[in-house]
């Protein structure tokens, strides 16, 4: 039980460092655009939060067809990826679901958690911004993924409902 806390924290540790890494460096040409396979990271993001996603006993389902190839640098791939399907995790219920979706050139991510409420949602996206002292964290995530959506001209939705959850769809050019 004690290795599975340490993991954890480490884990969470890690994101926090990962998020305040790319805030300092985002402006900085270091990394190179490459041909991402949006599916295959997915994938590999599941299996990266599945610890913490376990404790709280919640289900990934993923349904694709074919790769989402896209040119994007690593790093950004794996913000954005990871910010969204760790708040899914963070803000889901006991016992929840994680459903995602790839399809052409669409990613979207519902989960079965505390919902956003409208007012919040026009807020999520800016910097330090928390909507709820519900589970830890800094406000980084969200204004993370909007910048990396912004700067690779995605598209980042999102729709939610208080008490039923929240779906965030990424539309790739």
């Amino acid at each position: 039980k004690n290795d599975e806390r340490i993991k954890i924290s480490a884990k969470r540790i890690s994101d926090i460092y990962r998020d305040l890494t790319y805030l300092f460096l985002r402006d900085t040409d270091i990394h190179q655009k490459e041909s991402a396979d949006m599916v295959s990271l997915l994938k590999e993001q599941i299996e990266t939060i599945r610890v913490l996603a376990e404790k709280k006993e919640i289900t990934f389902h993923l349904k694709y067809q074919n790769p989402i190839l896209f040119e994007i640098d690593h790093e950004s791939a794996v913000r954005l990826i990871s910010n969204l399907l760790s708040n899914a995790v963070k803000y889901n219920r006991r016992g929840g679901y994680i459903k995602i979706t790839a399809e052409e050139r669409e990613i979207k991510i519902t989960d079965s958690g505390i919902g956003i409420s409208k007012t919040a949602q026009k807020e999520i996206f800016k910097r330090f911004y928390r909507a709820t002292k519900q589970s830890g964290g800094f406000g980084l995530g969200l204004h993370i993924a909007a910048d990396i959506c912004q700067k690779y001209e995605i598209t980042l939705q999102v729709d939610s409902k208080e008490g039923e959850g929240t779906t965030f769809r990424l539309q790739f050019p």
